[in-house]
């Protein structure tokens, strides 16, 4: 019997050793194995952190050199027109065009700036007497809100005045003073 009972005991303690062994083992790979998961999980947030900023500012660069190019274009665009109001063209201009050749410098602008579509030069009374579109010749434009609002302060001869359309564009107008005795032309 008491072999018998040795060989139980023995059976018994054997066991316990594999499963505290097992317990061990399994302790041991998860205090292993966790930091490293943890880490993972703390790195790729981190990561997925500063790719976000990454992006962020990267886009943010890019607009702020899009807004600068797009200010810089109005500022040579403001300057072209204070110079053109200067040229003989505003004579054309009182004569009608009837040279076309307002219309041919109104249609080279848009083809080189195609967001700048229709140019037209139109008299005080809404007649388009020039236009990169010259099927726009003659048209009224009387009726347009933007052509009501006119500037009547003589400082802002030269100021653009900009208008938002139902449509999503703008409408872009400059005043362009002619220094004869005739009415002055929006251009």
């Amino acid at each position: 019997m008491e072999s018998e009972h040795r060989g139980s005991l023995v059976e018994s303690v054997g066991r316990s050793v594999r499963g505290l062994l097992g317990r061990l083992t399994g302790l041991f790979l998860l205090l292993a194995v966790s930091p490293l998961v943890i880490a993972s999980v703390l790195i790729l947030h981190n990561g997925q952190a500063a790719l976000e900023e990454n992006i962020g500012l990267q886009l943010s660069a890019q607009a702020e050199h899009i807004a600068e190019s797009l200010d810089h274009l109005r500022a040579n665009g403001q300057a072209s027109l204070k110079d053109w109001a200067k040229l003989s063209v505003m004579h054309d201009l009182n004569e009608g065009d009837a040279g076309g050749r307002i219309t041919e410098t109104l249609t080279a602008l848009v083809q080189g700036q195609p967001v700048w579509n229709p140019l037209m030069a139109i008299s005080p009374g809404g007649k388009v007497v020039a236009a990169s579109s010259p099927n726009r010749i003659g048209e009224s434009v009387a009726e347009q809100i933007w052509f009501h609002h006119k500037p009547t302060d003589p400082y802002l001869k030269w100021e653009p005045f900009q208008w938002k359309t139902q449509e999503g564009g703008y409408y872009f107008l400059a005043p362009i003073v002619h220094e004869g005795k005739s009415q002055p032309l929006i251009g």
